[in-house]
C-alpha cells in the first residue's frame, strides 16, 4: 500500500464520508499504513480513548494480544480476496477490559490512492452471554463429578482461570473456629506447560474478618478489587506476592443463604485497573457455587463421621455385623473377622443366610426379614438372644446378640452386636426357639387375618 495523505486533506467527496461516519451509529475508523487516520465518535466512546490519542497510532496496539496474529491474516485475506464477510475482534479498552467485535473492512481507491475503512459492531455483550454460558456449563459438570469439597472448589478455579486468563486462583472457607482457612488453590501452565492444583504456599494460613484482601471480602460481603497488591496496605502475603510476580486481585465472597461461607480470590501478573465485567462473571459463579460448596461439606462431614464410626466399630470388643433389607452384608468389623473367619473384602456383598447362619436356621431367617418388611412386626428386635452361628470353617458355635432395625439413606438396615458365649453344644434355649417359631406365628397370623376378612 503506498504511502497517503492525511484524510483531512482529502476532496470534498471524501468529506462527505466523514460526516457519513460521523453520524454512524456504528464505530468507525479508517487507517493508513495500518495507523488511525479518522476515528468517528462511537469508536472514541468504544475504546475510551479520545480522538488526540488514536491518530497516528498503530490499530493493532489496540487489539488484544492473543488476537493479534489471527487478526492481521483475517484482515490481509479480506483485502486480498475483496472479501467483505465479517470477522470478530477482540479490542482492549483503556480500562483494560476486553472488547468484542464483528468487523467488517473495505479497500477504498480514489485517485489512486487506497484507504482502509473499517466498520465495527458491537458484540461484547453476546461474548459476555456466551461465555457464562460456557463457565456454568462446565462448572455444573466439574462439581457434579467432584468426590468432595476442596476437588470441588479446585475446579471452579480452574475454570474460571482457564476461561478468562487469570493465572492463579484460591479458595478460603469460613472455619468452625469463625476465621477463614486457606483451602486450594489452581495455579495456570507453568514453563513445564502443566496446570497445577497448588497449596504450598499457603497451607494452613488463615486470616481473620477484614483481614487481607480476603478478610475484607468477607467482611464487607462484596468483591474487592486490588489494582496492585504491591502496593496495597491490605495485602498480607507480601513474600507470595513478590515471589510470585502478582499485582492485580479480585476477592469475591461465596454466599449460601445471605451468609459467607468462603471466599474465591483471583490474580494477575500485571495491573489492571478494575473490570466490572470479571467482577459480575466472577459474582455470578460465587452466588451458583455457595448452596453447592455447602452440599460437598455436608457430605464430606458425613464420611468422615462415617470413617469414624468405622473406626470406633473397629475398636469394639464384640463383632459387629449390619445387613440390608435384601440380607447382604453391608458392614463388618475386625472382631467380626476373628469370630467368624471371614476378611471384611470377601464377605461384604453376600448373603447373611448363606455366610454365617447355620443351614437349620436359614429358612427362619429369610421368612423373618420378609415378615418385617410386609409388617413391621418382630419380637426378637432388642432383646439378648442366645443363637447358634456358623464359622466359615464350618463348625458351629454359640453366640449372644441384640439385633437392632435401623433406616440409613432410604435403606433399612438390621445390625448386631455378636459375641461369642462357651455353651455351644448346649440345647436350644427359649431365644433360640423363639427365632424357630417367629416366622411359623406370623404365617398363622396372616391366615387368621385372611379368614376374618373373608
Amino acid at each position: 500500500m503506498q504511502e497517503l495523505t492525511d484524510i483531512n486533506d482529502w476532496p470534498q467527496a471524501d468529506e462527505i464520508f466523514v460526516r457519513l461516519a460521523e453520524k454512524s451509529l456504528n464505530a468507525v475508523f479508517a487507517l493508513q499504513n495500518d495507523n488511525f487516520s479518522f476515528v468517528n465518535d462511537q469508536f472514541q466512546a468504544y475504546l475510551g480513548y479520545p480522538a488526540e490519542y488514536l491518530l497516528g497510532r498503530d490499530w493493532l496496539d489496540f487489539v488484544h494480544p492473543d488476537d493479534r496474529k489471527t487478526i492481521r491474516r483475517e484482515m490481509a485475506e479480506r483485502l486480498k480476496d475483496r472479501d467483505s464477510s465479517p470477522f470478530e475482534c477482540c479490542f482492549v479498552a483503556a480500562s483494560g477490559e476486553p472488547r468484542w467485535a464483528l468487523v467488517t473492512a473495505a479497500k477504498v481507491e480514489y485517485e489512486d490512492r487506497q484507504v482502509l475503512l473499517v466498520n465495527l459492531t458491537d458484540i461484547s455483550a453476546q461474548k459476555d452471554s456466551e461465555q457464562r454460558l460456557r463457565l456454568f456449563e462446565r462448572l455444573a459438570n466439574e462439581i457434579s463429578e467432584s468426590s468432595d469439597a476442596d476437588t470441588a472448589l479446585n475446579r471452579v478455579l480452574h475454570v474460571v482461570c482457564e476461561l478468562t486468563g487469570w493465572v492463579i486462583g484460591e479458595a478460603w472457607i469460613v472455619s468452625d473456629e469463625g476465621d477463614l482457612k486457606y483451602q486450594v488453590a489452581w495455579r495456570r501452565a507453568s514453563r513445564n506447560g502443566r496446570s497445577r492444583r497448588d497449596g504450598s504456599e499457603e497451607e494452613g494460613a488463615r486470616l481473620s474478618e477484614g483481614i487481607g484482601i480476603p478478610g475484607l471480602a468477607w467482611a464487607y460481603k462484596r468483591p474487592i478489587w486490588v489494582e496492585d497488591i504491591q502496593t496495597s496496605p491490605t495485602f498480607q502475603r507480601a513474600r507470595l506476592s513478590g515471589k510470585a510476580g502478582l499485582h492485580t486481585a479480585l476477592a469475591a465472597p461465596v454466599m449460601s443463604a445471605a451468609e459467607v461461607v468462603g471466599v474465591l480470590i483471583f490474580y494477575l501478573p500485571e495491573t489492571r485497573p478494575a473490570d466490572t465485567r470479571f467482577v459480575n462473571l466472577v459474582s455470578a459463579v460465587t452466588g451458583q457455587i455457595g448452596a453447592v460448596i455447602r452440599q460437598k461439606q455436608a457430605q464430606d462431614a458425613l464420611r468422615e463421621s462415617e470413617e469414624w464410626i468405622r473406626l470406633t466399630l473397629d475398636c469394639a470388643h464384640e463383632a459387629f455385623v449390619a445387613i440390608d433389607d435384601s440380607g447382604r452384608i453391608v458392614e463388618w468389623n475386625r472382631r467380626a473377622e476373628e469370630l467368624f473367619g471371614w476378611s471384611k473384602a470377601e464377605i461384604l456383598g453376600l448373603a447373611l443366610a448363606e455366610t454365617i447362619i447355620p443351614p437349620s436356621y436359614r429358612n427362619a431367617h429369610l421368612a423373618g426379614i420378609e415378615h418385617y418388611k410386609a409388617t413391621r412386626e418382630a419380637t426378637v428386635f432388642g432383646k439378648q438372644l442366645r443363637l447358634s452361628a456358623l464359622h466359615r470353617d464350618g463348625h458351629e458355635f454359640s453366640v449372644e446378640l441384640s439385633i437392632s432395625p435401623v433406616r440409613y439413606r432410604q435403606v433399612m438396615t438390621f445390625s448386631a452386636f455378636i459375641h461369642e458365649v462357651n455353651d455351644a453344644a448346649g440345647p436350644l434355649d427359649a431365644a433360640d426357639k423363639e427365632i424357630k417359631t417367629e416366622p411359623a406365628r406370623s404365617t398363622r397370623l396372616r391366615a387368621t387375618r385372611l379368614k376374618k376378612a373373608s
